[in-house]
């Protein structure tokens, strides 16, 4: 039984219509399987970020503490020798003391300081990988329904070049 060119045509015309269905939804699909894996990544990096930015905030407060002990610890110091000397705390040994501790005072606040710009550097990676993880992940979507439009179109065009008479052959 010899099958006609007609028959043949019709499933050469429908095996590519569903190529092409098969082809539109696995771009769909791969699309949205690399935005679900974007999305996982964002979040994992700016979470991570945020860790560390907690840990930073944990270290300014172990700092702050022993700064605040080595100046007490200097305070003490100046205070007992000058006591021990038989001498008043006033005049060079106040002048010394109150030197010491500004200086201390002013290197607290500059580690606080740097502590404080490594935390927001943190806090801004945290968002920026959030931010970038949702971005790659609407890129990743829009790729996939642009490549299933592609394949759509592609697949148009070879029904329609199938779907042609062959010149000599009865339609």
């Amino acid at each position: 039984m010899a099958i006609g060119t007609t028959a043949l045509a019709a499933t050469a015309v429908g095996l590519a219509a569903a190529g092409t269905g098969l082809a539109a939804y696995s771009s769909i699909a791969g699309g949205h399987a690399q935005a679900k894996q974007a999305r996982y990544e964002g979040a994992y990096n700016a979470e991570v970020y945020k860790q560390q930015a907690d840990v930073i905030e944990q270290q300014k407060k172990v700092d702050a503490f022993q700064r605040n002990r080595e100046i007490a610890r200097v305070r003490g110091s100046v205070v007992a020798k000058t006591a021990g000397s038989g001498l008043m705390l006033s005049g060079s040994p106040l002048a010394i003391m109150v030197d010491n501790e500004s200086l201390m005072r002013y290197d607290k606040a500059i580690s606080q300081y740097n502590l404080e710009v490594k935390r927001r550097y943190a806090l801004s990676g945290s968002q920026y990988y959030g931010y970038m993880g949702e971005q790659t992940a609407k890129s990743s979507v829009t790729a996939g329904y642009t490549n299933a439009f592609s394949s759509i179109l592609s697949g148009g065009t070879n029904i329609a070049l199938l779907s042609m008479p062959i010149k000599g052959t009865k339609a």
